[in-house]
């Protein structure tokens, strides 16, 4: 479920860059929020699923202090492409940056099934 979810995210993102205004834009931008608000939950509680009970506090807390690091120069490097090539390219970086987050994810064995639950008890 994520890595589709991130591969539209981040098509949803570049397509932004190429709508024109009006009601093809309001269906984009709905989309994406339709991802974008939900997706950083999912991946945060797929996270603590994998951990098992545990562990789920250390590996949220790990995952957000990862995520935070990994995203703190972003607003900083949009903003400077920004000033040089306009605001399109702001939502292209968004598409790049989530599609390699879709990349990163195919290696990972997110989804342990019932084992893992008999794995806690």
């Amino acid at each position: 479920m994520l890595f589709p979810s991130f591969i539209a995210l981040g098509v949803l993102f570049a397509l932004r860059r190429a709508v024109a205004p009006g009601v093809p834009l309001v269906f984009v931008v709905g989309a994406i929020g339709l991802f974008f608000y939900t997706l950083l939950n999912v991946t945060f509680a797929a996270a603590m699923d994998v951990a098992g009970s545990k562990l789920q506090a250390t590996s949220y807390g790990l995952s957000s202090l990862m995520m935070q690091l990994a995203t703190s120069p972003t607003p900083m490097v949009a903003g400077w492409l920004i000033g040089k090539y306009g605001i399109g390219s702001a939502f292209l970086l968004a598409g790049v940056l989530t599609l390699l987050g879709a990349v990163l994810l195919l290696p990972l064995r997110l989804y342990r099934g019932t084992r893992a639950e008999s794995l806690d008890r």
